[in-house]
């Protein structure tokens, strides 16, 4: 096991509560909460995949709409419920975590663009991971992913990678690397198709995707929209999580206890 990770403890606690810029400057100075537990360690050569039975997008939906908030919102308190199960099914303990979210700085636009290319920028998620109240966890999700969208730091994080990579490969691997293990992983939502598509004259049944994982990050989770369903795609270092399907089954719980929870204090 490695030591916690730059960025646990109570100083990052406080700051985290901070407006958006200062919250970013906190970030990139200072750290994120992710604290040591059983998926901590060194990642071997071996990764594995997982998939989960698809979920209605409408009712994910319906989640949304009850508690003002977005489908990523409750997808992403999904994952950390998630894990959540993941921590107490292993007796472990572990306070936060801290995803890289890719956020994409180009306006939207139907028509190709004369240059191809992607220009994004990753942005730093702490969920909490040690709450069992669905509606709890949501909520903090809801809070800093509206942090995350009314600051700067997407911008930010993307003209600094930009910018030292424009001083040498040596100085920007090792920028590269500490953001890196300063998360567990990637966490992704990629919307795709709202209708059914074909190709080659068949039906293409669903849609799932892997986020690759690196450097010491145990694990990734992409989220796909596809056709009125939700599919959760988990990519793992076999090492660190040998047991990751029960991490992906795990995402269909933890959405039907939000969604229990939802109803709840709705009736």
């Amino acid at each position: 096991m490695r030591a916690a990770l730059p960025g646990s403890g109570t100083l990052i606690d406080v700051f985290s509560a901070a407006p958006g810029d200062v919250d970013t400057l906190r970030k990139l100075l200072l750290g994120t909460r992710n604290d040591s537990t059983i998926w901590t360690g060194t990642a071997g050569q071996d990764k594995a995949v997982a998939w989960s039975e698809p979920i209605p997008l409408a009712k994910v939906k319906a989640v949304a709409r009850a508690n003002n908030c977005t489908v990523n919102d409750v997808l992403v308190a999904s994952a950390a419920g998630a894990l959540h199960d993941y921590l107490q099914a292993h007796h472990a303990r572990c306070s936060a975590v801290t995803f890289m979210i890719p956020v994409n700085l180009k306006p939207v636009d139907v028509t190709l663009p004369d240059n191809l290319g992607n220009e994004f920028a990753l942005v730093q998620l702490e969920l909490p991971t040690d709450e069992a109240d669905p509606l709890r966890v949501l909520a903090v999700a809801k809070k800093r992913m509206n942090r995350i969208k009314h600051g700067h730091e997407a911008a930010v994080a993307f003209r600094l990678q930009e910018t030292i990579a424009g001083f040498n490969r040596q100085l920007y691997e090792a920028s590269v690397d500490l953001f890196t293990n300063r998360t567990i992983g990637t966490l992704t939502n990629v919307p795709g198709p709202p209708m059914p598509v074909y190709l080659a004259g068949s039906k293409v049944a669903g849609i799932v995707g892997w986020a690759p994982v690196s450097g010491n990050q145990p694990m990734s989770f992409t989220i796909s929209t596809y056709n009125g369903n939700v599919v959760v795609g988990i990519a793992c270092d076999k090492t660190l999580v040998p047991d990751h399907e029960t991490i992906v089954d795990g995402f269909a719980g933890a959405f039907e206890r939000l969604l229990a929870a939802t109803s709840a204090v709705s009736s």
